[in-house]
């Protein structure tokens, strides 16, 4: 059975588009598969239905995560879905001569090392694209690092074997497994302090603004859904039921991975760790992975 293992192509231009016109962002969170009729973009049944059922949290942050290149930056800023379509298709043309992956010229910066001592105001994004927000000691940073990245490691895995389950159960027959492959966790170091009173005043503040982001949330979900017929929220909850399903089947067999202490795969680390530089674009979630136009 095909796994999905990248975001399709039409939900990737409204992504991207998103990201870069925050005006269509607001419009693509409140209205969905409904936001491509705006740019004369045709979206398939499959399309349509997994944009609808993506939850509002990690749509927003796939959207956070996405990065256009300079060099495709004004197809997106357009209203033309087929200027944006060849953008794409010239971005994967590149990737194509570059043998499958195209790499940023430059040496990578060195990351800071983990902090030896303090408070570490921690954010850490889970694959569902929910961001948690707390202050740990700097040995106690030091181990979530190690944990995320372990859990990272085994992403990959998890999927595969969620969707074998899910193809050997006869009541999602001809049903492909809807998950696509997750964002990697993300674990970044927003700020060290050497006082943890200043570090709980802190920690209060992001709290108080996640509070207030997830609130936002709640209301555009709700005023969205109010604005459906009867019928096409119900049509809307029955597309919700298998992504849901998929969901917790995923997080059933990672969670079985981690407590058993499964053999890491083979090879570099997932990325997507970020233990010390906050992300410029962050948080986790992306679903599919929105692959970064580079020059």
């Amino acid at each position: 059975m095909a796994t999905p293992s990248r975001i399709p192509q039409g939900i990737e231009v409204l992504v991207k588009k998103a990201s870069v016109d925050p005006e269509f962002r607001r419009l693509l969170l409140a209205r969905r598969s409904g936001a491509a009729r705006e740019i004369e973009l045709e979206l398939g049944p499959a399309e349509a239905a997994m944009l609808d059922g993506i939850p509002a949290g990690l749509l927003e942050a796939t959207i956070a995560q996405t990065v256009v290149s300079p060099m495709t930056r004004a197809a997106f800023l357009g209203r033309a879905a087929a200027a944006m379509l060849a953008a794409l298709a010239g971005a994967s043309g590149l990737a194509e001569a570059a043998g499958g992956s195209i790499k940023p010229g430059g040496i990578s910066p060195d990351r800071p090392p983990l902090p030896a001592s303090g408070f570490v105001l921690c954010e850490q994004t889970s694959t569902r694209g929910e961001v948690l927000h707390s202050l740990l000691d700097a040995a106690a940073f030091r181990d979530r690092v190690a944990q995320v990245q372990r859990t990272n490691r085994l992403l990959g895995q998890a999927h595969a074997l969620a969707s074998r389950a899910w193809g050997a159960d006869a009541s999602h027959k001809d049903v492909a497994f809807p998950l696509p492959l997750p964002q990697p966790i993300r674990c970044a170091r927003q700020e060290v302090f050497a006082d943890r009173q200043a570090g709980e005043a802190a920690l209060r503040q992001k709290l108080e603004e996640d509070a207030k982001r997830a609130a936002d949330a709640r209301k555009a979900e709700e005023q969205r859904l109010a604005a459906l017929s009867d019928a096409e929220r119900e049509a809307e909850m029955k597309r919700w039921e298998p992504l849901r399903a998929a969901q917790q089947l995923f997080d059933d067999q990672l969670n079985k991975l981690v407590a058993s202490g499964a053999a890491l795969p083979q090879g570099p680390p997932t990325d997507g760790i970020r233990p010390d530089v906050p992300p410029a674009v962050a948080p986790r979630g992306s679903f599919g992975g929105v692959r970064p136009d580079r020059p």
